[in-house]
């Protein structure tokens, strides 16, 4: 397990590990019973975007950033949202709110390449080839990055280990997979309890 001492105090982390934990454990209870498709303007739809943030919450809480990376002297967590907002109104459960103590700040990033900024990227399906393309390990170093493949419409036999979650689905049901290679080259440890959870895979290291 990695070391949360590095960043949270022991007499905190006792009481916050359980319900974190209860929280990931809550939603991935409630996914088998969940279509990943339906229509874009029903409600169910709308709670779907819901526990997909749920799942990014989840595994941005489940993961850390390295002692260098400079994540401890940060006051908010910017999460940016490449070329398009892939959570529309599921982003306010996010958005605002505390997640590692720091408020969660949350903007759409239209250029190319990202910037030193962010925290988290997430990348739609549509405009993965393009991050890809743009995008390099030493910018995306210090980042956790997250891709969502539900829509089953975009297939990547390798995402060149830049990506370290994908959204999928499986047998209609969501889940999320791990690139243990991706995290270690952005610097980004997993939690255990995420290992455990997620399908890990790996993939021929062809990073550029």
């Amino acid at each position: 397990m990695f070391k949360h001492s590095q960043y949270y105090s022991r007499k905190l982390f006792p009481g916050i590990f359980p319900y974190v934990l209860g929280m990931l454990q809550m939603v991935m209870i409630l996914c088998p019973s969940m279509p990943v498709q339906a229509d874009t303007h029903s409600a169910e739809y709308e709670r779907q975007l819901k526990v997909k943030a749920a799942f990014i919450r989840n595994l941005v809480g489940f993961s850390q950033w390295q002692k260098t990376s400079g994540f401890r002297n940060k006051q908010v967590i910017e999460i940016c949202l490449y070329q398009k907002n892939i959570l529309f109104d599921g982003l306010d459960t996010l958005t605002g709110k505390k997640l590692k103590f720091r408020k969660v700040h949350s903007r759409v990033v239209k250029a190319d390449r990202i910037g030193d900024t962010c925290d988290v990227i997430l990348i739609p399906a549509l405009s993965l080839q393009r991050f890809l393309n743009f995008n390099d390990a030493e910018n995306l170093k210090n980042k956790i990055t997250i891709t969502d493949l539900t829509d089953g419409l975009v297939s990547f036999k390798t995402l060149e280990n830049k990506i370290i979650f994908r959204l999928i689905r499986s047998n209609r049901q969501l889940r999320f997979e791990v690139n243990k290679t991706a995290a270690q080259r952005l610097n980004i440890v997993i939690g255990s309890e995420l290992l455990k959870l997620g399908n890990i895979i790996t993939e021929p290291d062809r990073i550029k």
